[in-house]
């Protein structure tokens, strides 16, 4: 009976095994690819565009705009869904009955534990834990590299120019280890901001970093917007456009977006 028990439960942690992954979001994929699970990833959306292996995969829409129809000829054994933009999309797919695993993290803190998580579903723990193990050491050189910083400058990082969006979630989190004060307020979703709200806030810096735009931000737009020119940042003409992969995707490249945060900060404190 010992064995016979042991070889039901080797035979119900290999039907556990998911071999077909479909994943929805650009950050469940980047986390994939640093998990080693690329070979099992069997689609993805059109935003999956990193690391640049992960374009070649098959594409099913982007983060709302799903070819159902591709999702059932390709029979996943599961489906990967990240942050509440995708709360309808998941509900939907459990509906129709497939397996999905989600995830929703909202501060720097949840990235990490997300990244743990979807180690765990797919039977690489270990991995996920080492991953994010690194990342909090990488983390923490530059948490201390900005205790030398004599300034901590104010910074306007914007997720969106229509209407202009601040970001928040983890955003603020990165800019307070890279030594700067941010406009969004911790664990909340990126909101809206009026003009008063930002001309008040007075940032030293502006980050333009809108979701899909890349490098390719327009600051002329940011510039000519009504008042905004009393702002320290636009007058001094201290504006950066910035990948926004490297801040809106809750993943493994989040460390890189704090480094290049870093620099920025440490190049103003610098000057000043």
């Amino acid at each position: 009976m010992y064995f016979l028990a042991k070889f039901i439960l080797l035979l119900q942690i290999i039907s556990m095994s998911y071999e077909r992954i479909i994943s929805l979001a650009p950050s469940n994929t980047e986390i994939l690819y640093a998990l080693g699970l690329e070979n099992k990833i069997i689609a993805t959306t059109r935003y999956c565009d990193y690391p640049p292996s992960a374009k070649e995969k098959t594409k099913i829409g982007g983060w709302l705009d799903i070819k159902f129809d591709m999702i059932k000829e390709l029979k996943p054994d599961l489906i990967l869904t990240s942050t509440f933009v995708q709360d309808k999309l998941k509900e939907k797919l459990e509906s129709e009955g497939y397996k999905v695993f989600h995830v929703d993290p909202i501060t720097l803190d949840d990235v990490l534990e997300s990244i743990i998580a979807i180690g765990e579903k797919l039977d690489v723990e270990e991995k996920a834990r080492d991953l994010v193990e690194k990342m909090k050491e990488e983390i923490s050189v530059i948490e201390e590299n900005t205790k030398s910083f004599r300034h901590n400058p104010n910074i306007y990082a914007e997720e969106w120019h229509k209407p202009p969006t601040v970001c928040g979630n983890w955003v603020p989190d990165l800019l307070e280890k890279a030594g700067a004060i941010g406009l969004c307020e911790k664990a909340i979703h990126s909101r809206a901001v009026n003009d008063s709200e930002v001309i008040n806030f007075n940032p030293d810096i502006i980050i333009v970093t809108w979701c899909g735009f890349g490098q390719h931000a327009k600051l002329e737009w940011i510039k000519q917007r009504k008042g905004w020119d009393k702002i320290k940042a636009i007058h001094e003409n201290n504006l950066h456009v910035a990948d926004d992969s490297l801040l809106n995707r809750p993943g493994p490249r989040l460390v890189d977006g704090l480094k290049m945060l870093e620099r920025i900060v440490r190049d103003y404190d610098e000057k000043n």
